[in-house]
């Protein structure tokens, strides 16, 4: 979060659960959206309960299910250049 407060970034593509002790990548996301709004984001998943996190849609991320499709994050690096 550090550099993406100093930098000008793009995109960022961020695993749901980051461990134990750490914030989840939603709340990294949401923290994201708020110093860029406009900002690019993708969180990458296992657990399908994920889908129903109601913080999704006040992120405005997409959700991409692992083992992750490369088409699907191939598109989600094309929405972005």
């Amino acid at each position: 979060l550090d550099l993406a407060g100093s930098r000008e970034v793009q995109a960022a593509l961020l695993d749901f659960h980051l461990g134990d002790g750490q914030p989840d990548g939603l709340a990294v996301a949401l923290e994201l959206r708020r110093l860029h709004a406009d900002l690019a984001i993708a969180l990458v998943t296992a657990d399908a309960a994920s889908a129903s996190d109601p913080r999704l849609g006040q992120a405005g991320v997409r959700l991409l299910m692992k083992p992750l499709d490369p088409e699907q994050l191939w598109g989600f690096l094309a929405e972005v250049s």
